[in-house]
């Protein structure tokens, strides 16, 4: 499985160089098919696990070889309305964090998490969410000033593709 295909260099109309990454959880189950992958998971848990580790593994290493300047970070396969909240916390959550706490970039830039991923790691207690207040501007033009940080951001809680927001989330991931 060539991990690069679910790490991918995108343009998004109005965010240049957005780097598109499925999460483990579902490039694991778009390299299967998805159907195949849901009955392997009830018949061979562990061999799945042991995919999903290698997942992330390969997705943290080349994340961090590249370094990109902005991150849009999705497991649209682990959506807790097509899957049980449960399901999540087995097999997408664990990978999710484990991918996030291994990026180790040199500069800054912004991962941003779609919020049913973000939404589980806040209920999940594996993120505390931070509020922060500003002007209303373009969605894009904050992502672009915080990709510019010397840390790494980690946001979510509203959709890479809102257009005008007056409040930005930082995920701050908490040490377990």
């Amino acid at each position: 499985m060539n991990v690069l295909e679910f790490c991918r260099p995108e343009t998004h109309p109005d965010i240049p160089n957005v780097w598109n990454v499925l999460a483990p959880y579902s490039a694991a189950a778009q390299a299967e098919q998805g159907l195949s992958f849901y009955k392997q998971i009830y018949r061979e848990p562990a061999a799945v696990h042991k995919k999903l580790q290698h997942i992330t593994n390969k997705e943290v290493e080349q994340i961090n070889r590249r370094l990109p300047q902005i991150i849009s970070l999705a497991d649209p396969y682990a959506n807790p309305k097509t899957v049980s909240e449960q399901h999540c916390q087995d097999f997408s959550l664990p990978y999710l964090f484990r991918l996030l706490c291994g990026l180790n970039p040199v500069r800054g830039g912004v991962v941003h998490i779609c919020p049913y991923c973000s939404g589980l790691l806040e209920k999940n207690k594996l993120v505390r969410v931070e509020t922060r207040t500003c002007v209303p501007k373009p969605y894009a033009d904050i992502l672009s000033e915080y990709s510019q940080a010397e840390k790494l951001i980690v946001t979510g809680q509203q959709c890479i593709h809102t257009e005008t927001v007056s409040r930005f989330f930082v995920l701050h991931l908490i040490n377990i």
